[in-house]
């Protein structure tokens, strides 16, 4: 069904998506070792149907699964490349992570494990180090110094918005302490999964007993392969800058699934990035063989029932003339769904940055956000499509006013995205109450 080339230091496979030819992409990522040998205490595992348990079997001695555990103890990557396993997902140059992603040519599965140590670049931009934890450095305040994401959160409560950055340790993850932690995150997962989310299976998560008494831990999920989003934009859209098939079986999916999670689960994610909302890729298959995985259940939250209008605040990022009043039980859907459109509009930016006349340049950016905010709005069905078409005019007719002052294209997906999400809203029979929308009595200020 697939096959895998190399080129150069990069590796290429070949394989069918909606019975079309496709090539993904995985970087060079040479992976060296300077951490220390963890002592772990494995609490949960698989058991004999499958499923993630305390009272787990072992793993078949020489499998991938125990291979990977061995490497969470040595932190050796010689085990991974003997058994010509294929690290992905590089961290971005000058960046820092605590997770390594390993996919599985022999099986087409990929595997993640979660609080492996301090991952960090090198002069190379291809090669990372993996180093103990520094126990003395904050998560977020070390990526701020370094001009990196601080990472975090914004969710709501019945008393209105509350954000968080992220405080772990760097090169750590909290085994079942503090806000988010590596049990709760495994076991929401497998929650949400049961309620019909496309999520990963976790296999495996345990203590880190070198540190603190057994504070930290390591989590290892698998699935079928994600990959990695802007090297493989080919596989979304053509040479002419479309739309391909699929892309709109990945939207289907992704917010299919978000309505699911707020309208039947009613939970909010927090954080709907491209990273947390996957194009996953059954590579075993040929046909209909692409759709969504929804990850990282770490910041899910019950909704807010508080239904007043109690927060106010613009409707995109930039400023655009129009704020809104909103209920915390409508902000917690509607962060979730404007934060993924958000991310969403990004697909097209290679294409947009390269047409040089503006007209031109317009015409394509209207065509292709109305394309993705309808394929979104029809699975996260809250409006008629009548209604839908009218949010996306809305939001088309105030980034135009927005171009007409600065003539620039830089802003689109984060005003686009917010507007659109907050008409959608405020159109909307279950939320037009708790979602209205205002002109600014004064002109906006202009953001280039």
């Amino acid at each position: 069904m697939f096959s895998i080339e190399k080129k150069n230091q990069a590796t290429w496979l070949h394989c069918k998506i909606n019975e079309q030819d496709e090539i993904i992409k995985f970087a060079p990522y040479t992976l060296k070792s300077e951490r220390s040998e963890y002592q772990i205490e494995q609490e949960y595992g698989l058991n004999e149907h499958a499923e993630l348990s305390k009272d787990f079997v072992d793993f078949e001695p020489g499998s991938t699964e125990e291979i990977l555990l061995s490497f969470v103890k040595t932190g050796d990557p010689s085990l991974l490349e003997k058994a010509e396993l294929i690290l992905c997902d590089r961290p971005k140059k000058n960046n820092i992570s605590r997770n390594l992603a390993i996919f599985d040519p022999k099986s087409g599965q990929l595997y993640f494990i979660g609080g492996l140590g301090l991952i960090r670049p090198t002069e190379d931009h291809t090669t990372f180090v993996l180093k103990d934890p520094l126990l003395g450095e904050f998560y977020g305040e070390y990526q701020e110094e370094r001009g990196n994401p601080a990472g975090g959160t914004q969710y709501f409560s019945d008393e209105g918005i509350k954000g968080s950055i992220n405080r772990s340790i760097v090169g750590t993850l909290e085994y079942n302490t503090g806000l988010y932690h590596a049990e709760r995150k495994a076991l929401e997962n497998e929650k949400l999964k049961e309620k019909g989310l496309n999520c990963p299976s976790f296999i495996a998560a345990g203590k880190i007993l070198n540190y603190e008494n057994g504070k930290f831990g390591f989590t290892i999920y698998r699935s079928n392969l994600t990959p990695d989003y802007m090297l493989n934009l080919g596989i979304y859209v053509n040479e002419q800058g479309q739309l391909k098939k699929n892309y709109l079986d990945y939207l289907a999916s992704k917010y299919s699934q978000l309505y699911t999670l707020h309208s039947d689960i009613g939970e909010s994610h927090g954080q709907t990035s491209l990273t947390n909302t996957l194009g996953e890729i059954d590579i075993n298959q040929t046909n209909n063989n692409i759709r969504c995985q929804i990850k990282d259940f770490e910041t899910n939250h019950p909704l807010p029932t508080n239904t007043d209008l109690i927060i106010e605040e613009g409707i995109s990022p930039i400023p655009c003339g129009w704020y809104t009043k909103k209920s915390p039980a409508a902000g917690a859907q509607l962060y979730d769904l404007q934060h993924a459109l958000l991310q969403e509009l990004n697909v097209i930016a290679l294409t947009l940055s390269s047409i040089q006349h503006p007209q031109q340049k317009f015409n394509y950016l209207a065509h292709q956000c109305a394309t993705i905010l309808l394929h979104a709005s029809t699975q996260y069905a809250i409006c008629s499509e009548e209604k839908s078409r009218e949010a996306i005019q809305f939001a088309i007719d105030t980034f135009i006013e927005i171009l007409k002052k600065t003539q620039s294209f830089s802003h689109y997906n984060e005003v686009i995205s917010g507007v659109f999400a907050h008409k959608l809203f405020s159109l909307s029979d279950a939320f037009s109450e708790q979602v209205k929308i205002y002109a600014e009595e004064k002109e906006p200020e202009v953001v280039a």
